[in-house]
C-alpha cells in the first residue's frame, strides 16, 4: 500500500514532513492573495492569481513526488532547499509585481519574501542565495 511517507528511510520522512510544513504556507499564502483580491484590496488580475496558484500547486506535487521516489537522493542538497526558494519567491514576486499599490503602504508587500528565508537559515549549504531575496 501506498503510505504519504516512506517506510524505514527517516531521512526522506523528515524531509517530506518539512516540505507538507512548506505547502501548507502556499495554502495559507493562496487563500491570502484570494481574499485580498474579493475584497477589492488589489488589482492583481484573476486569471494571473488562478494560473500562479494552480502553478505553485502543480509545482509543488511535482516535488512530493520527487520527494516520494526518491529522485532527490541523487543531487548534492536532497532537500532541494533552492528550488523550493526559487519557487515561492518567484510567486511572491508575481503578486507583488501586480500589487502596486503596495508601493504606497511602503515594503510590507516583501515580508513573504523574509518568510522565504526561513528556508536558508535551516540549511546554511544554500548560503549563496543571501542576496537573491533582495534583487
Amino acid at each position: 500500500m501506498f503510505g504519504l511517507f516512506p517506510k524505514k528511510d527517516f531521512d526522506q520522512t523528515l524531509r517530506i514532513k518539512r516540505f507538507l510544513m512548506a505547502f501548507g504556507a502556499y495554502i495559507i499564502w493562496s487563500a491570502i492573495c484570494f481574499i485580498g483580491y474579493s475584497l477589492e484590496l488589489t488589482t492583481v488580475p484573476l486569471r494571473i492569481l488562478v494560473a500562479g496558484i494552480s502553478a505553485s500547486f502543480v509545482l509543488n506535487i511535482l516535488l512530493y513526488v520527487i520527494f516520494r521516489t526518491g529522485l532527490n537522493k541523487s543531487f548534492k542538497d536532497p532537500s532541494l532547499t533552492l528550488l523550493q526558494m526559487v519557487i515561492a519567491t518567484f510567486w511572491i514576486m508575481v503578486v507583488v509585481y501586480y500589487a502596486y499599490e503596495c508601493q504606497k503602504r511602503g515594503s510590507s508587500c516583501l515580508y513573504g519574501c523574509a518568510c522565504v528565508r526561513i528556508f536558508q537559515i535551516e540549511n546554511p549549504a544554500v548560503s549563496f542565495s543571501v542576496g537573491f531575496c533582495f534583487c
